[in-house]
Parts: C-alpha cells; structure tokens; sequence
C-alpha cells in the first residue's frame, strides 16, 4: 500500500548566475518523513497505545499497513477517503514545521492542510500552540495592538512644582532661530515658549536657567522625552544642582508627555495664522493668547489659574472701571483668592476601547513593537527579548545588553511550546481529539463550510 504524503517538488537554483540573491535561494528545507523510523516511534508513544487500548474515546477507523521497503506496519487511520498515519509525539513538530513554515499560514490553514494527510491526538491544540508560539509569525503579524487604558497624572500641592519639558522644530528659519524649547506647568497649566538656534546640550540649558528657572524658580520635577539633549551629561549635571528630578517618557510613546504634546498643535495653529515666516516677532502675542484661552476641563485659562484673573488683553474697546477699594484690602482679598485655588484633573481623552492581552504580564518575553519610519515589507515587531521588570504600564526588557522602559502599548507576549508533552492520563474519558469535534465553522461573512476531515466522524461520534 502506497501512503499519500506530503508533495514535495525539487527544485535548482544557480545561485552563481543569482545577481541578487531572493528568496528562493534561501528557501528552508522540507525534511522528509521517514515511515519507517514513524512505525517504529508508534510502538512506544503513550498516545497511541492508549488509541490502540480503547483508553481514549475516539471515531477513528484504525489499521495496520506493512511498508513495502521494510517489514514494519504502520497504524493508519482508514475512516476518510485518503489513509492517514497516526503520527507519535515524537515526529508531530518536524510535520508542524514542514507544513506551516511553506508560507506561515495561521493555526486553522495549517490544520486543514496537516489533516488531509495526518492525524494524532491534541492535533488541532498542537497546531494552535505551535502557530501562536512561531518567532516569525509573531513578528510579522499584527492581530490586534495593546491599547492599555490612560492612567491619572501626580497632581502637584505648589505652582511650578513639575514642569513637562520639550522641544519642537525645525520652524521656518526667523532672526537665526528655528526651534523652541516648551514649558508648561502641571499646577496652572501656564505655558513657555523660548527661541532656540539649534537644540545642542548647552543651548537648551542655558535657555531653561535664564528664562525658566530665573523667573519662576527650579522646579522639583520635570518630564521630558529621551532627546540627546536631555540625556546629555550636561542637563543631567544642571538639574542635580537645581536639585530637580527628572522623569523620562518611555521611547516612541508621547502620550506620556501629552499635556504639553497636546498643546503643541494649538501653538502650531497659532504660528500658522499669525504668520510663519515672523514667528519669533510674534511669539510674545501669540503666547499672550493661548495662556488667556479658556481650556474646557478647567473652566479657567492659564492666567487665571497662575493669577487669579485674567491679564490684559491690548486694545481700545477694553475698559475698566477705577478701583475704589483701599490698596490693602485688594492685596488681602487677592492673596486669600489665589490660596483657594486648587489644581484641576485634565480631562481624559480615549477614543479607542483600552484592550490588554490577557498573557502579557505571565510573559518571560515580549516582542516590541517597531514604530520607527521604515521601508516597505518591514516586519512590524522586533524581537523576542527578555522582560527584566513589569508593571501596569510600563515593562523593563533587555535589549542588546541594555535595560529599557518600554510602554506596554508597543509590547506584544511571546509564547513558548513545550519539549515534552505530558503523557496521557490513562483513566481519561473525555475524547483527547478536539480536532474532531466540530462539525462546521462559520466564516466571517457567514458562510457555512464543511471541513472533509470532520464529516466522516460525525455520524460515528
């Protein structure tokens, strides 16, 4: 009896006259199934003897064939109209590479094609296990990307107390400036805009000394992103003596930063309607606006949570009325205002349904998503690498012999098979077989398809 196996075609290549070596000169290899060392392993597998045994329910049709190249017999499966072997757990994974590495289809193609010519027992949990844990997969694939939900933000008890830190450019070149070092403090939300001509370590610096910290006083905390220039040995060494902590967002994920990456567009909308090419002669007015804005969470603008009151806005048609209280008592009112105001929440801003992976905290490795600006046919995620440290938002992994903070948003758990299965419980009664008990499946456009693997079994189960 002739077994039907895989189709195999060889195929060579030159690879000399190759001027531009592709795919096909690095095909991977099938191995070959060898049957007769496979009849062998059947003598000794728990799985199948338990088949044999009548110690696991199931609706195969089981015979014995003689190989005509060796006297061995091998224990097929006879119920559809093709002979499958029952393969031991010994052979299943180099079957499992053979078939899902042609074109790393997912767990359910692969099932359809191992089917038609093999069957052993877990088959549709082995295929689904190893097709999850696939390295190459996991690296091309995106199924669905891990949206963790937005966390509160350390309200601060003093103004100017954390200040969220950045820089944007280049701008359209004015005066010899073209970028911007950005302020803004969490307590009162007041914003800073500072003209840089070029963003080296002690530019920024000297920038944040004069016109932050000379005005408003060093501040106890501030956020910024993992620039060069906030890494530097210079900025670290300026905020150790200012005594000012810093804290760092994790790398390609600004919603860490957002209070002040949000307040970026209005600051760029701002420079485009008053002009671009003038941007630092407008700097001072346009500034003067976007602190006198009302923000709808706050129901207040930025002056008035620093101030108390709004400031002045230029113009004819503002007037005020003369001031007929004594200069004292305005002073005692304005000091006991300004006292009693507090700082308020920002609104949260979540458009998408949060979704976290169930196995990403009980993962050893992760794969980390890759958001950097790449060429076509790129494969979205790197990886795998070790996770050192986790928590709800962040996870600490080893990357090229560096820890590194990675927000769980770009993460994505590897998974890993086992090198032994367990052996079959001899006193199991449930059919071990799952590949076998579904009838039909259901496409996403609701189409009713029946599987030639399942229907044989379906009058006998």
């Amino acid at each position: 009896t002739i077994l039907v196996s895989l189709q195999q075609t060889s195929v060579t290549f030159q690879v000399q006259k190759n001027q531009t070596a592709d795919i096909l000169s690095r095909i991977n290899t099938i191995t070959s199934i060898n049957y007769t060392d496979m009849a062998n392993e059947q003598k000794s597998d728990l799985n199948i003897q338990a088949l044999v045994n009548g110690k696991i329910k199931h609706s195969l049709q089981l015979k014995h064939f003689r190989l005509e190249d060796s006297n061995a017999t091998l224990l097929c499966d006879v119920s559809m109209s093709q002979v499958r072997p029952i393969v031991p757990q010994t052979i299943c994974k180099q079957i499992l590479h053979n078939v899902h590495d042609l074109a790393h289809v997912g767990a359910n193609a692969t099932l359809k094609m191992i089917s038609q010519h093999f069957v052993w027992v877990n088959m549709r949990k082995d295929c689904k296990a190893f097709v999850r844990a696939c390295i190459h997969c996991s690296r091309s694939k995106v199924l669905r990307h891990i949206k963790a939900p937005l966390q509160r933000l350390e309200m601060p008890d003093q103004r100017f107390q954390i200040v969220h830190v950045d820089i944007i450019g280049p701008l359209p070149l004015n005066h010899g400036f073209k970028y911007c070092l950005t302020l803004i403090d969490r307590f009162s939300r007041w914003p800073e805009a500072i003209p840089l001509v070029d963003i080296q370590a002690e530019t920024v610096c000297r920038a944040f000394l004069n016109e932050w910290v000379g005005r408003y006083g060093s501040p106890q905390k501030i956020i910024t992103d993992q620039g060069t220039q906030f890494e530097s040995k210079m900025f670290q060494e300026m905020l150790l003596t200012l005594g000012t902590q810093r804290k760092r967002t994790s790398p390609y994920h600004p919603q860490t930063n957002g209070l002040i990456e949000r307040w970026h567009r209005s600051f760029k909308n701002a420079i485009l309607a008053t002009g671009k090419e003038s941007w630092v002669d407008n700097l001072g007015l346009t500034l003067l606006g976007l602190r006198n804005a009302v923000k709808e969470d706050l129901k207040a603008s930025a002056a008035e949570m620093l101030f108390g009151t709004a400031t002045r806005l230029p113009g004819e048609f503002f007037t005020t009325k003369p001031n007929m209280q004594p200069n004292s008592n305005f002073v005692e009112k304005l000091r006991h205002h300004l006292q009693k105001i507090r700082p308020v929440e920002t609104s949260w801003h979540s458009p998408s349904t949060p979704f976290v992976n169930k196995n990403l905290f009980q993962s050893t490795h992760v794969f980390v998503r890759n958001d950097r600006v790449t060429p076509s046919m790129t494969e979205p995620y790197d990886g795998p690498y070790k996770v050192i440290s986790k928590n709800y938002k962040n996870f600490t992994i080893e990357i090229k012999g560096k820890n590194t903070v990675i927000s769980i948003d770009r993460l994505k758990p590897s998974y890993n098979i086992a090198d032994e299965e367990p052996a079959v419980n001899s006193n199991q009664t449930s059919d071990p077989l799952d590949v076998l008990q579904v009838n039909s499946q259901k496409s996403r456009r609701g189409v009713m398809w029946r599987s030639p693997l399942y229907t044989n079994y379906n009058n006998n189960s």
